[in-house]
């Protein structure tokens, strides 16, 4: 996001965008028109058992060589830089195929790996492909600001005096009740 109308702003678009039946069985030719060689196959699970046959033959006729082929159901950034270390060094394009978790995690893959993505999603609704976003998780929290030790982090509770203490068990029926007293 760019506030100042008066600062140029880098915005990119597909550079080829393709909505049509048949389009998967084609990816290959398209992949080649690009000049690409050597990818790096990503699925949501169950879709390389739906793809994988006609994904395969387009690419292998194309001659498009398959650098990794891997199933997954995570959108961690740890598994993500851990991937990135394991691309091989031919590889010049990464494809994405399923859901909305998958094309985030190959669309930050491309970010941090500069190699640039080819989103295949298989369910009408996704719009992922269309947007510069990703979900992810940081040590298993989407809000990286409530992560231990994040910027901004402080815990004001011990410099608090509590009223309103309760004495005795506190349970939901007592309503809005502190257990551990009122910090208001």
């Amino acid at each position: 996001y760019n506030d100042d109308p008066g600062e140029a702003m880098d915005l990119r678009i597909p550079s080829l965008l393709r909505i049509k039946p048949g389009a998967l069985n084609k990816t290959g030719t398209y992949l080649r028109s690009l000049s690409f060689k050597t990818a790096a196959l990503f699925y949501s699970p169950g879709m390389r058992e739906l793809t994988s046959a006609a994904l395969t033959n387009s690419l292998a006729g194309a001659q498009i060589n398959v650098a990794c082929d891997k199933i997954r159901d995570t959108n961690s950034i740890e598994d993500i830089f851990d991937d990135m270390k394991k691309l091989p060094a031919s590889c010049d394009v990464l494809l994405a195929i399923g859901g909305g978790k998958v094309i985030d995690y190959v669309k930050y893959l491309s970010l941090i790996s500069a190699i640039p993505m080819v989103s295949i999603p298989t369910s009408v609704s996704n719009d992922g492909f269309s947007s510069p976003l990703s979900s992810l998780m940081v040590n298993s929290a989407r809000n990286n600001k409530i992560l231990a030790d994040a910027l901004g982090h402080i815990v004001l509770a011990p410099y608090v005096q509590l009223i309103e203490v309760p004495t005795g068990p506190v349970d939901r029926s007592m309503g809005d009740v502190h257990p551990l007293g009122n910090p208001h």
